[in-house]
């Protein structure tokens, strides 16, 4: 069986980004992994422990550059005091 490597993801979004219009959105395989942190600690039950093992980074604190809160994040922090 073939074992996908970080090249393989790289050319995927190469080619995807290449279909699209030139004033598309621009994506990224490093760009999926910050939206997809930022989404898995959106969930309840989720935590920064577990979100670090998934991404596979050896310090919570780079799991912590990963993550943006938006907007209603904020709020909701700002809210729940």
């Amino acid at each position: 069986s073939k074992v996908m490597t970080k090249e393989h993801v790289a050319r995927f979004f190469v080619r995807f980004m290449n279909e699209l219009p030139p004033d598309s959105c621009r994506i990224s395989a490093h760009r999926l992994r910050h939206t997809t942190a930022t989404q898995l600690l959106k969930v309840k039950g989720n935590n920064l422990k577990a979100v670090q093992q998934l991404l596979g980074h050896t310090s919570v604190h780079t799991t912590l550059q990963y993550v943006h809160p938006d907007l209603d994040d904020m709020r909701a922090a700002v809210g729940a005091l």
